[in-house]
C-alpha cells in the first residue's frame, strides 16, 4: 500500500514529499524494530543558500509486533537527535495501542450487536412458537377432541342397537382419537423429538428429515460412515438444531428437488453435511446485508456450534444449491 499524508502542518510540498518518501523506504515495513532519521536537503532552488535543510524522523506504529502504520516528523528548525526520536518512538508506541483498542473496540460492539439481534430472534422465536402450538392445538387437537366429545354424546345418547352398528358408530371417534394423538406427537417432535433422547442422533435426524423433505416432495438419502456412537446430549441437542434449521430452510427457500445428507463419524469428530441441488444463494448478500435480520439464523446456527466447541461453514452459489457443514469434536464421547 503506497503511504499517504494523513496529516501535516507547515510542510513546504517539496518537504512533504521527501517525508513520504522515507516513510515508503523504511516505516512502512513490518520488519522495520527502531526509528530511523534523515536529513534531506530539498531541491527547490540553484543556491546552496537558498535551500532549506529538514530533519526527517519516522517511526512504525507497532502493537504486538504487528505494524499498524507508520508516523513521520519533519522540522527545519531544530536538529532531530537520538533523545528526540526516542520521544518519537513512545509516542508512536501510545497511537499503535490506542489505534488496536479501538479496532478492539469496533469489534466486541459488533460481536455485542449481533448477539442482541440474535437475543431479540430467540425471543421473538419463543413468541412465534407459543403462538403457532396455541393455533395448532386450538385448530387442529381442539376441534378433533370437541368432534370427538360430541360423537360419544351422540353415541351414549342412541338407543341399544347391535354391536355391529355400534362398532360402526365407533369409527369416527375411534379416527378422531387416532388423529388427535398423531397432532400431539407431531407437536411434542417439534418441540422435543424423543427419539433424539431414546435412539439417538441419526435415528432423529433421519426421522425428522423424511418427514419434513418428503412431505414437501424432496427426495432425500442419509449416509452414515464411521463407527457411530451417542454424544452427549448437549452436543446431540446442538446439532440437530443446526440439522433441523438447515433442512428446514431447504423446505422453505431452495425449491430443491434432491438433498442428500451425510453423517461421518472421525476419531475426534463427528462431521455432518447437508447438500440439496435447489436454487443457492449468495452468501455476500446474506452476511453483508444492511437488513440486520437478514442472516441471523446463520448467526444462530454458529453461535450453537461455538457454544460445544464446533464450527459451521455453508457454501452456496445461485444455480448450484447449498452445501452445510457442521463439526463437533467427540473428545471424551460415546464408548
Amino acid at each position: 500500500m503506497t503511504p499517504a499524508a494523513r496529516a501535516s502542518r507547515g510542510l513546504s510540498a517539496d518537504a512533504l514529499d521527501e517525508l513520504i518518501e522515507a516513510i515508503s523506504n523504511t516505516g512502512s515495513s513490518e520488519q522495520t524494530a527502531t526509528s530511523a532519521s534523515y536529513s534531506v536537503v530539498p531541491s527547490d532552488g540553484t543556491d546552496g543558500r537558498d535551500q532549506t535543510l529538514w530533519q526527517f524522523a519516522v517511526t512504525p506504529l507497532k502493537s504486538k509486533g504487528v505494524v499498524l502504520g507508520t508516523a513521520g516528523v519533519a522540522t527545519a528548525k531544530r536538529p532531530v537527535d537520538q533523545q528526540r526520536i526516542q520521544l518519537l518512538d513512545a509516542i508512536g508506541n501510545q497511537i499503535a495501542v490506542a489505534v488496536e483498542r479501538c479496532k478492539l473496540y469496533e469489534e466486541v460492539q459488533l460481536a455485542r450487536d449481533l448477539r442482541g439481534e440474535l437475543l431479540h430472534k430467540v425471543i421473538t422465536a419463543q413468541e412465534e412458537e407459543r403462538r403457532r402450538i396455541a393455533r395448532e392445538l386450538h385448530d387442529e387437537t381442539g376441534q378433533a377432541l370437541t368432534a370427538l366429545r360430541l360423537c360419544l354424546e351422540r353415541l351414549a345418547l342412541a338407543p341399544t342397537s347391535s354391536i355391529k352398528e355400534i362398532k360402526a358408530r365407533l369409527a369416527q371417534p375411534l379416527s378422531l382419537c387416532q388423529q388427535a394423538e398423531e397432532e400431539v406427537d407431531k407437536l411434542i417432535f417439534d418441540l422435543r423429538p424423543a427419539l433424539l433422547d431414546d435412539l439417538g442422533l441419526v435415528e432423529a435426524i433421519e426421522f425428522y428429515a423424511q418427514t419434513r423433505l418428503k412431505t414437501a416432495g424432496i427426495g432425500v438419502s442419509l449416509r452414515v460412515t464411521g463407527m457411530e456412537r451417542r454424544l452427549s446430549g448437549e452436543r446431540e441437542a446442538a446439532l440437530f438444531r443446526v440439522m433441523q434449521e438447515g433442512i428446514t430452510n431447504i423446505v422453505k427457500h431452495a425449491h430443491a428437488k434432491s438433498a442428500m445428507i451425510h453423517l461421518q463419524f472421525k476419531t475426534n469428530q463427528l462431521v455432518a453435511r447437508i447438500e440439496d441441488d435447489g436454487c443457492g444463494f449468495e452468501m455476500s448478500q446474506i452476511v453483508g446485508s444492511q437488513n440486520p435480520r437478514r442472516g441471523l439464523g446463520l448467526l444462530g446456527m454458529r453461535e450453537r456450534m461455538s457454544l460445544v466447541g464446533g464450527s459451521l461453514s455453508i457454501i452456496s452459489k445461485p444455480g448450484v444449491g447449498t452445501r452445510l457443514k457442521a463439526v463437533v469434536p467427540l473428545a471424551g464421547e460415546g464408548v
